[in-house]
């Protein structure tokens, strides 16, 4: 791309006087443009600098507190006591389950920079939003299971994937199969008619 620059601003002489090219505004431009990206660059880093394996547990932490919040919210409003006494002990799983992400989190990456997790802590808002309108229409029962065996699929989802993309990893490999089975026990026990 410079050098389509460079051929661009020359003149049709053979000529090429690099003094008088440098004066050039738009090279200067483009120089100090480039000085830019550069200092960002090595002031923020490329990618953030975060251990891809630290960012999936910290997500997948949050991604249980996001569920454990939701389910906590909306169960009140239950009919079906067989949900109400799933729902239940879904939080309580799922809380253990993340104190052990926690756990190893903590344990492992002790003394490393703090990572900036991409799953907010807080429920989604299109699962609010749902949520809300059900319990509007006297549909709670049934979404909110069905939004339960959702997140549980896609925390089982996270759960393969890190255990997938680390598999020297012995302990980490070794919780991931025990919430795996957790997330599975869960699920089907959700999934009970109501």
């Amino acid at each position: 791309m410079l050098l389509f620059g460079m051929i661009l601003l020359m003149n049709s002489s053979n000529k090429f006087n690099i003094a008088e090219f440098i004066k050039k505004p738009q090279v200067i431009i483009g120089g100090v443009v480039l000085l830019l990206i550069i200092v960002l660059m090595l002031v923020f880093g490329r990618g953030g600098g975060q251990d891809p394996t630290a960012l999936s547990i910290k997500n997948l932490s949050n991604r249980h507190a996001a569920t454990i919040e939701f389910i906590d919210k909306y169960s009140n409003d239950v009919r079906s006591a067989n949900l109400i006494s799933n729902a239940s002990q879904v939080t309580i799983i799922l809380t253990a389950d993340k104190s052990e992400i926690d756990d190893y989190y903590s344990e492992v990456y002790k003394g490393t920079k703090p990572i900036k997790a991409t799953f907010k802590v807080k429920p989604r808002a299109e699962i609010i939003k749902k949520l809300d309108e059900s319990s509007i229409l006297n549909n709670l029962d049934s979404d909110l299971q069905k939004t339960i065996e959702s997140e549980l699929l896609a925390i089982q989802s996270d759960m393969q994937k890190i255990k997938k993309n680390n598999p020297d990893k012995k302990k980490l490999n070794t919780l991931m199969d025990k919430l795996i089975l957790n997330t599975q026990t869960m699920r089907t026990r959700v999934g009970e008619p109501l």
